[in-house]
This record gives structure tokens, C-alpha cells and sequence, in this order.
């Protein structure tokens, strides 16, 4: 079974589980093959320390689940597969109010490192995000 088939199945499976910043690929390797990662996630000269560093991670689950106002030590490339997510972002020193953005299926966000922000499912969705 690939990644394609796994996340065609009804909607059913977004009822009452949310899967958070699970190693998919870690745990089924045979999924590696359904996807690349990004060149530009390796844009730096020493491309195995890239690697090395570079962490995957799904996120699979119903519409309403909430991700409460945090930051990533890392640097975030969160792709959207299918659903959509509302990103609401904490205004920096220079504003007073907090900026969002809504991720389509087929859309990526970078999130800088130690930007606090919170995320909440629309619907039913699934994600994966590199962080660098």
C-alpha cells in the first residue's frame, strides 16, 4: 500500500484520532518512495550535515484539532496534503496585530524558528513539515 492509497480512504479516519509530529517514514520507509524532499532544503554547502539534520515529520487528523501557541527550535517547511489549516501568527516587536494565513492542499509555509504561532484544522487534514 502506498502514501496515495493510505490517504484516499474515506473520511472516516479523521473522526477521532489525531496523529502529531509522527516519523512516518521512519516507522514505514517504504513510504519514502511516494514523495521527494525539497532541493531547497538542501541549500547549504555541506549537504550530508543537511541531512543529517533534516527532520520529518506527518500530522493527520479531524477538523477542530488545535496545536496551542508555540515556537520550533528549527526552522519549519510545513506542507499541506489535504485539508486545510489556519495558521494564526503572534504579532512581532514592530505590530500590534496578529497576521494568519489559511494552507490549501498542494501549499508549503515556512515558519522561521522561535516564531510563535498556533495552528487549527479546518477539516479533516494531513500535513508533513521538514524542519532545518
Amino acid at each position: 500500500m502506498n502514501l496515495s492509497s493510505i490517504f484516499s480512504k474515506s473520511k472516516s479516519m479523521f473522526s477521532n484520532y489525531y496523529l502529531a509530529q509522527n516519523h512516518l517514514l521512519f516507522q514505514l520507509p517504504k513510504l519514502k518512495c511516494d514523495f521527494d524532499v525539497a532541493d531547497i532544503l538542501h541549500f547549504d554547502e555541506n549537504l550530508n550535515s543537511r541531512k543529517e539534520n533534516l527532520e520529518t515529520s506527518f500530522w493527520i487528523g479531524p477538523e477542530g484539532t488545535y496545536s496551542p501557541r508555540h515556537k520550533d527550535p528549527k526552522d519549519n517547511l510545513f506542507c499541506q496534503i489535504k485539508g486545510v489549516k489556519l495558521f494564526i501568527f503572534e504579532p512581532d516587536n514592530n505590530e500590534n496585530k496578529s497576521s494568519f494565513t489559511y494552507l490549501f492542499p498542494g501549499q508549503c509555509l515556512f515558519i522561521p524558528k522561535d516564531c510563535y504561532h498556533e495552528v487549527l484544522s479546518k477539516e479533516g487534514s494531513i500535513g508533513v513539515n521538514f524542519w532545518f
